[in-house]
């Protein structure tokens, strides 16, 4: 397996990216998960990302 040498950002827990915008910003908020084999089980807030004007990446929020 290779892995990524990239990532900024690793909760080590699965989840899912929100990605939103409007004429100001565009924000990246990282959701997990509290249990994949627990029906029901709750998302919560990993981590806020917002990309700044002429610095490459995604920056906390």
């Amino acid at each position: 397996m290779t892995v990524d040498p990239h990532p900024r950002f690793y909760a080590g827990r699965r989840g899912d990216v929100l990605v939103s915008r409007d004429e100001r910003q565009v924000r990246a908020d990282d959701g997990v998960v509290s249990g994949v084999m627990v029906p029901g089980g709750g998302v919560s807030a990993a981590g806020s990302f917002v990309p700044r004007a002429g610095d490459p990446g995604l920056f906390p929020a």
